[in-house]
């Protein structure tokens, strides 16, 4: 017996008896969203894998997975999946501005979207055991290095707060406590709030810990972000009270450091887990329906996320033209040669602009000295920090100290695949004099002034050189600086 097969007003066959004709517009806008996730799913998974990142998003991912497969395997949701392809278009949207700009992280806000839109068409709020779509989409976002973007753009005003609260409540307990910006000098021991000390990363750590809690939980949202923001500057306050109260220098390294980061990380959690406490459980939600999806549209829509995904680059933020600081072929006692760029460097230089310049020079003992310039009026884009390069490169890096002598700067350890150890100097200077210490205060600085110039100054030395003889370090900075009259600028 032949099944009778209905006609909606647009001509798509809807029988019970025929799936297919249901099923076509949305097959119809698989082309467009494979060619929108592609390449942002390519560049997060370099992201969660390369050393210069430094992202746990990995297990971010996880658990967002961990959740939606749960609920999956609870059971069916009654009804039939909403309409969902709306967020094919946004996640378009987001997908051609971030091309455009050619900035992955804007264009990785298409799978943001379509983390939504999937955890929708799977009805995970509707199954026995709901899970929040947006709670997915959340640690879907989480999962995208939002750590180093936001220590690239924010980590020095988080740094300047935390110091001035950690500094006033110290106060009583430590008489000779004093601050000098980021600094903290407390009986002859200098404490300086450095980038992880921004709270940045136990902020997002709480960030999962509450979008998980309120993906199973009917949270209240309002109270969800207080408990968070409250609980992050709680775990910082309280872990940077220890270390200033307690035997700093016997706090900063090794397992006792890392004890007290989780001591502050629990106090931290605790209003949150205290909310999750008194928050009833979420139950599933009634059967959604949305308008039906014609085929002239998904196509229409599949079209567009294609066009999307070709478009050119139009970035924004290339660097004007600069000219490079002129390094001294003689410096002192020391004779130099131009230094080599990479491939890489050069690359990046011919498609971002600014200058880059580098010379090697040798003292009268034999030891090696190198200083590279980048110069660009894009600082946002290419000024990040020299241990990301550096971990890029397969180097273990490690944070040494702040000098603030002859300029202000940040010093590392950096030992490369092959074991040896490198003393990398940094130090960021606007063109007006102005110095910086990190890519976050210079990103905030030219934000008041764009169009300034900046330049990221390294200078690389052995490390045993510097340890066996401090003063040598010490010398070539002082003559490099004098040399490029960065004193008078400043």
């Amino acid at each position: 017996m032949r099944t009778a097969t209905a006609h909606d007003e647009h001509g798509e066959r809807t029988g019970a008896g025929d799936g297919v004709g249901m099923k076509r517009p949305h097959l119809l806008l698989l082309p467009g969203l494979l060619a929108l996730l592609v390449e942002p799913s390519l560049w997060l998974w370099r992201t969660w894998w390369d050393p210069a990142w430094s992202s746990s998003g990995a297990a971010v991912f996880l658990v967002a997975l961990a959740l939606t497969t749960r609920s999956v395997l609870s059971g069916a949701a009654p009804g039939s999946a909403p309409t969902v392809w709306p967020a094919l278009v946004a996640a378009a949207a987001a997908r051609a501005v971030g091309r455009l700009l050619s900035i992955h992280l804007i264009g990785a806000l298409a799978l943001v979207i379509d983390a939504w839109a999937l955890a929708r068409a799977l009805r995970v709020d509707a199954r026995p055991q709901p899970v929040s779509p947006l709670a997915i989409s959340a640690l879907v976002m989480l999962s995208l290095p939002v750590e180093h973007v936001g220590q690239q753009l924010v980590s020095w005003p988080l740094r300047t707060a935390a110091s001035a609260l950690t500094a006033a409540l110290a106060q009583p307990w430590v008489g000779s406590l004093e601050r000098e910006g980021t600094l903290l000098i407390a009986d002859g021991h200098l404490l300086e709030i450095d980038v992880p000390c921004s709270g940045l990363r136990g902020a997002l750590a709480l960030a999962v810990l509450a979008v998980s809690l309120s993906s199973t939980l009917r949270m209240p949202p309002l109270k969800t972000a207080v408990a968070t923001l409250g609980g992050a500057l709680l775990a910082n306050v309280v872990r940077l009270w220890i270390l200033v109260v307690g035997p700093t220098a016997l706090l900063l390294e090794g397992w006792p450091h890392d004890l007290i980061g989780l001591v502050g990380l629990a106090a931290g959690a605790a209003p949150l887990l205290y909310l999750a406490r008194r928050s009833a459980p979420r139950t599933p939600v009634a059967p959604l329906s949305g308008p039906p999806l014609r085929t002239s549209s998904a196509l229409t829509i599949s079209i567009a996320a294609l066009l999307a995904a070709l478009l050119p680059h139009r970035p924004l933020d290339v660097s004007a033209h600069v000219e490079p600081l002129q390094m001294p072929m003689i410096l002192g006692e020391r004779i130099s040669e131009p230094r080599a760029s990479t491939a890489m460097e050069d690359a990046w230089v011919a498609t971002w602009g600014g200058a880059l310049v580098g010379r090697s020079y040798v003292d009268a003992d034999g030891v090696p000295h190198t200083a590279v310039a980048l110069t660009t009026t894009a600082p946002v884009r290419h000024l990040h920090g020299v241990d990301a390069c550096l971990r890029g490169a397969g180097h273990q890096v490690e944070r040494i100290a702040h000098l603030p002598t002859p300029l202000p700067t940040t010093v590392w350890r950096s030992t490369d695949p092959s074991g040896a150890q490198w003393r990398v100097a940094t130090t960021f200077i606007a063109a007006d004099g102005t110095v910086a210490s990190t890519p976050s205060e210079v990103a905030l600085r030219w934000l008041q002034d764009p169009g300034t110039a900046w330049t990221r100054l390294d200078r690389i030395t052995p490390w045993a050189a510097c340890e066996a003889e401090g003063a040598r370090c010490r010398a070539f900075d002082a003559d490099l600086v004098a040399a490029l009259d960065l004193l008078e600028a400043s």
